[in-house]
């Protein structure tokens, strides 16, 4: 299963960087997160190995292609700015994987495993909207 996962994650940056130009770096975060999304919506389904693998295509293609295409955003967005924005982009990523890591460990601690993937479901939709929402307000008026 890692190695599918990893496997994944090397073709969802490739295919980032040969589409982002034409895409747009914005576009791109949209799309690498849901599919992660979608692998979340769908993570009840993952009740055997095989299943497990289907469900991670998915979050594989997305997760490690988002960062790449956010930080291709925010270097496109401020390119003078571009190595304190990309330093804080990593330092939020590791914010957050600390905040979901314990949001997961208070469900463990609370028997509510089964809410996991849609406690995560809900937090990428409000990331999609937020990122969707940074776009709206970029565009000329």
């Amino acid at each position: 299963m890692w190695a599918l996962f990893g496997a994944c994650g090397l073709v969802g940056n490739m295919v980032v960087s040969r589409f982002i130009d034409r895409v747009g770096a914005g576009r791109m975060v949209l799309i690498t997160t849901a599919l992660i999304t979608l692998s979340l919506l769908l993570w009840p389904l993952a009740s055997t190995l095989a299943w497990l693998a289907v469900v991670l295509v998915p979050w594989g293609l997305g997760c490690f292609a988002t960062n790449s295409a956010q930080q291709a955003r925010l270097v496109g967005l401020a390119p003078a700015l571009a190595p304190g924005s990309v330093a804080l982009n990593s330092s939020g990523i590791y914010t957050g994987q600390a905040v979901g890591a314990a949001l997961g460990g208070w469900l463990l601690a609370h028997d509510a495993q089964v809410w996991m993937s849609w406690v995560g479901f809900a937090l990428l939709l409000v990331a999609i909207t937020l990122s969707a929402a940074i776009d709206r307000s970029r565009r000329p008026a």
